[in-house]
């Protein structure tokens, strides 16, 4: 299946000032020309022009791949410990053998103050610990992020899943992130294992619909990973918390709701109500 992308759609804006001109200059022409012979001159200078204005916008004829890509990004600095890497090693090769060996693609960069690529994207295969040899003084999750972007083929889902105890100290993680997200990259995080007795809850990703008309009902996804500080006997019952929301700063209110160990996912109910809840500098954040 293909579609056509753009990689400069701004200057498509051009086809209603050309496309008006040449109505304009059809509609007052004096040439004594037939009917059909003045149609046709406009369809044929119409059509060129056209031609023009998506060369000038970067046409490209995009072949969709009903594929998926991910690059496991794994953080081997020195404030991993042995065995958060070992845990984590482990928890790739047991994902990737739920994904699709036929349609997916997966493969693993290691990053400390450098990053490098320690198996390129190929079908899903059990991997081996890494040998690669990186700078482990300092965490840099932005040129990890760099990497596994440039590393990704055309025309495929790509992920990024993000292993790291987020103890970045070298360039923004955050920036590209951004990058990413405009790129239409989906980036996943994986909480490294606590010590069996410490509790855990992180939030890995909140989903919202692109657009939304006003009044309309929607939902919030909060995904998330929970690991309760106990198990057997002494579990208790039930274990909750209470989740707070805001848009845009603006507290909306709080909800409290049950935790599944695992990842699971709370979705919230929303509606925009009036215009006034719609932020002039852009859409709204949660």
């Amino acid at each position: 299946m293909f579609s056509i992308d753009f990689t400069k759609p701004l200057i498509l804006i051009l086809i209603i000032p050309v496309t008006g001109y040449l109505w304009f200059l059809f509609r007052s022409s004096y040439v004594s020309l037939p009917g059909w012979r003045l149609r046709t001159s406009l369809a044929i200078r119409l059509t060129a022009l056209l031609l023009i204005i998506f060369t000038l916008a970067g046409i490209r004829f995009v072949k969709k791949r009903d594929e998926l890509a991910v690059f496991f990004v794994v953080d081997i600095s020195k404030s991993m410990s042995p065995e958060s890497r070992e845990n984590a090693l482990h928890w790739i090769n047991e994902t990737s053998q739920t994904m699709n060996p036929k349609k997916d693609w997966a493969g693993l960069i290691v990053f400390g103050a450098n990053a490098a690529t320690e198996f390129p994207l190929d079908k899903v295969k059990k991997f081996a610990a890494p040998v690669s040899v990186i700078d482990t003084n300092a965490t840099n999750i932005a040129h990890a992020l760099r990497l596994a972007m440039a590393s990704f083929p055309e025309a495929i889902q790509k992920r990024i899943v993000l292993i790291s105890d987020g103890q970045e100290n070298v360039d923004s993680a955050l920036r590209e992130v951004q990058t990413a997200r405009s790129a239409g990259i989906e980036i996943w995080t994986y909480p490294l294992s606590p010590p069996a007795a410490t509790e855990e809850l992180a939030i890995q990703k909140i989903t919202v619909p692109p657009e939304v008309n006003l009044k309309e009902s929607f939902d919030i996804g909060v995904y998330y990973f929970y690991r309760p500080a106990a198990s057997g006997p002494a579990a208790p019952e039930k274990n909750t918390a209470l989740l707070r929301v805001f848009r845009n700063k603006n507290y909306l209110g709080q909800v409290e709701v049950e935790l599944i160990p695992g990842e699971d996912v709370i979705r919230i109910p929303q509606k925009i109500r009036s215009r006034e809840e719609i932020p002039d500098e852009g859409p709204g954040l949660y």
